[in-house]
């Protein structure tokens, strides 16, 4: 993980508290960049989808 991606990233027990709150059979993370929720959804969902995208991914520069 890089330095944003450290900044970003959602704190893991506030994760877990989303992803109890959000408990179903299907999640999908829309916005999941480094993937901190979509590991706690993987925790407590049946199934689960995570979709990333990045300026790298774009073709755009990253700093």
């Amino acid at each position: 993980m890089d330095r944003e991606g450290w900044y970003s990233v959602t704190p893991e027990n506030v994760a877990a508290q989303i992803a109890e709150r959000c408990r179903s059979g299907v999640v999908v993370d829309a916005f999941c960049g480094v993937g901190g929720n979509a590991i706690q959804f993987a925790f407590t969902c049946e199934r689960g989808a995570s979709c990333r995208s990045s300026r790298a991914d774009r073709g755009q520069p990253t700093h």
